[in-house]
Order: structure tokens, then C-alpha cells, then sequence
């Protein structure tokens, strides 16, 4: 059931961690709370107007190669590719860095008509009418190279090969330094998925600034030799960042951000909106695959977290479905602060809100 069918009781839940501070806002709230902060940047998705060049890639084609030509011409225009759809592209692929500008590489399915318009989300049941990319060679499907920008994805199935275990399917926002780091990335109305089996450690390794997801459907990011997965995974990143009405679905985490040290020194992903997603681990993978909790956050602030379901905390491996826990893998410091949680359903799941932090 898609969130928007729902009708919702409000109820209100403020939370800002790192000298905790919990407010829960009810028919009393008095006007002394002094309330986290919201976003203070937020993701444009508007779909550019084509201004520069096409390129048609049909079955058989090189889809890296046109890719290299729309990087490399010129910045201030919008450039298409166009994918035949129901065509596979075997990668693995790479993002070229590219020079300044602010124009956009759209790549699209050649069925984009047959597809759901901006606002629906799509599922595998669209995926005939996408065009395939996929690799049998781990660990990523889709990498970026630090200065690459301006990419949108739109129609597009990723996945791995039969068999195979991807360690992220995408995996961007690596670059070291702040001015290097990736940035406006969309994906719009994509299928990302690991094999049915296998699974995948990853769907989105989403990383950088300016990113983001929105209208698709992430799945089988889970691991039968109980790794920790997730559908998308943000550590490296000074945002902002947009999450918008999505299936997601992770063995482990399903959305996480923070738990590696971030590429660039001081990094904290910021100015996060996640709204209208279906956050669930599927009944089928019930004791079959490692679980943990819906959300995590380990590092990030200024966060709005609004009208979404998260559902099926399966197998409790931990105690709680939401978590706030302001840690790293190699004890760094790190902040978890300014997370606003309203109108959201949380169910199935093992605990409530889990809250570390001083």
C-alpha cells in the first residue's frame, strides 16, 4: 500500500542527539521546545530540458563510450543518452569527472513514455520498459570518479549478474577531498536490485552532495553470510541529500548513514529529507538473512524524516527499528543532531527509538 493511501493519526516526534535532547509533541506541546533545526538546503529535481546533444545507444552498443562523449562535451548544456529499452548493457561503468558547468548527462530509457511520469513510483513490473545495466564483475556495477556531476539516471534497471554478489550495485561519492567530491547525482525512477539469492551488500552506496533517490524500488540488498547491508548507505557527504517515495528494502540497515570515516576530513551528511518511502524487509527473508533496524544514523544532522512506513524488523538482531547512535567503526567522533521524525508509521518491528549519545 502506497503511504499516500494512508490516513494518518499526528503524532509528532522531535529528536536532536549529542547531549540528547527528546521531545515528544502532543494535544499539550507548551511553546517553550525549543525545536531541532530543519534542512536548510534541499535537492532540485526538476527534470532539465535537453539543450546539447543525443546520443542513441541501442542492444549491442557501447554504453561507456557515449557516456565518455556526453561527459566530455560541453558543461553549460543538457546532453541525453538515450538506452534502448529491454537492451542489457554489461558493465561494470564508471562516471567520468567533468569540467565546470551546471549542465546536466540524462540517461533515459527509449520507453520513457511507457514508464510512470515524475511523482509515481515504479517496481519490477516496469522493468520491460527500462533499459538494463549489470556486471558479474564485483565489487560495483556503477563507480564515479571524484569531479563527475550532473548525472541523472532515469528508467533504468541495475543490477548484478546471476550469481553474483555485488559489494555496492552503485557506488558514488568517494572522492577524498571536498572540492573533488561528487555532486548533483539523481536517480529517477530506477529498478536497483541484487540477485534474488545472493543478494547484495548494497543497493546505492549514495555518497556526495546533491544526491538523490527518488520514485524508484531498491531490493534483495541482503546477505545470506549474514553481512551488514543496506538499500542506501550515506557516509561520505556534506549533503544535501533527498530520499523521496521509494521501496526500499536491506537485510541490515535499510537506510544508514555514517559508520565508515568520512572521505573527507569533517564531513557530516546534512540538510536530508526522507519522505513517502515504504522502508521494508520483506516476510521471505525471515531467518534467512542478517537483520538489524529500518534507519540508523551514526553521523548526520538537520534531517526531515516525514509520512514514511517502515515495516518488518524480521529477526532482532538488534532491539529497536529506529536508531540514533552517534558512533564509528574506528571510534571517531561523530554527530548525530537536528532529526525531525513526524507522521510516520513504524510497525512490525522489534522496538520503538533507540537513543545513544551524551
Amino acid at each position: 500500500m502506497h503511504w499516500r493511501n494512508l490516513s494518518v493519526s499526528r503524532r509528532t516526534l522531535l529528536v536532536a542527539v549529542m547531549g540528547v535532547a527528546l521531545v515528544v509533541l502532543g494535544p499539550s506541546l507548551g511553546s517553550a521546545q525549543t525545536l531541532p533545526t530543519l534542512p536548510q538546503l534541499s535537492v532540485d529535481t526538476t527534470m532539465p530540458a535537453i539543450t546539447g546533444n543525443t546520443y542513441t545507444v541501442n542492444a549491442g552498443g557501447n554504453f561507456q563510450t557515449n557516456l565518455n562523449q556526453a561527459a566530455a562535451a560541453d558543461p553549460n548544456l543538457n546532453h541525453l543518452i538515450v538506452l534502448q529499452a529491454g537492451a542489457t548493457f554489461t558493465g561494470p561503468f564508471n562516471l567520468p569527472a567533468r569540467a565546470s558547468g551546471n549542465g546536466w548527462v540524462v540517461i533515459r530509457s527509449s520507453a520513457i513514455s511507457s514508464l510512470p511520469g515524475e511523482g509515481t513510483r515504479v517496481g519490477p513490473a516496469n522493468a520491460p520498459n527500462m533499459a538494463k545495466l549489470v556486471s558479474s564483475s564485483p565489487p560495483y556495477l556503477l563507480t564515479s570518479s571524484p569531479n563527475a556531476h550532473h548525472y541523472r539516471f532515469v528508467g533504468i534497471e541495475f543490477t548484478a549478474g546471476a550469481g553474483t554478489f555485488l559489494g555496492s550495485i552503485v557506488n558514488i561519492g568517494m572522492a577524498r577531498s571536498l572540492s573533488q567530491l561528487e555532486h548533483h547525482i539523481i536517480f529517477d525512477r530506477v529498478y536497483v536490485h541484487g540477485d534474488p539469492t545472493r543478494g547484495a551488500n548494497k543497493g546505492l552506496a549514495a555518497s556526495g552532495n546533491h544526491i538523490a533517490v527518488v520514485d524508484s524500488y531498491v531490493t534483495d540488498c541482503k546477505d545470506p553470510g549474514n553481512g551488514d547491508t543496506n538499500a542506501i548507505w550515506v557516509f561520505n557527504s556534506t549533503g544535501p541529500i533527498k530520499i523521496v517515495n521509494n521501496y526500499l528494502a536491506g537485510g541490515g540497515e535499510n537506510v544508514m548513514f555514517g559508520g565508515g570515516v568520512p572521505y573527507v576530513t569533517g564531513a557530516i551528511p546534512s540538510d536530508v529529507e526522507i519522505r513517502g518511502n515504504y522502508v521494508v524487509k520483506p516476510a521471505s527473508w525471515a531467518g534467512a538473512y542478517a537483520q538489524k533496524n529500518l534507519i540508523e544514523w551514526k553521523h548526520g544532522k538537520r534531517f526531515l524524516i516525514d509520512s514514511n512506513i517502515f515495516e518488518n524488523q524480521l529477526v532482532c538482531g538488534q532491539a529497536y527499528g529506529i536508531m540514533l547512535t552517534p558512533r564509528t567503526d574506528t571510534g571517531n567522533w561523530a554527530e548525530v543532531s537536528d532529526i525531525t521524525f513526524t507522521n510516520n508509521i513504524v510497525r512490525n518491528a522489534c522496538g520503538g527509538l533507540g537513543i545513544s549519545g551524551r
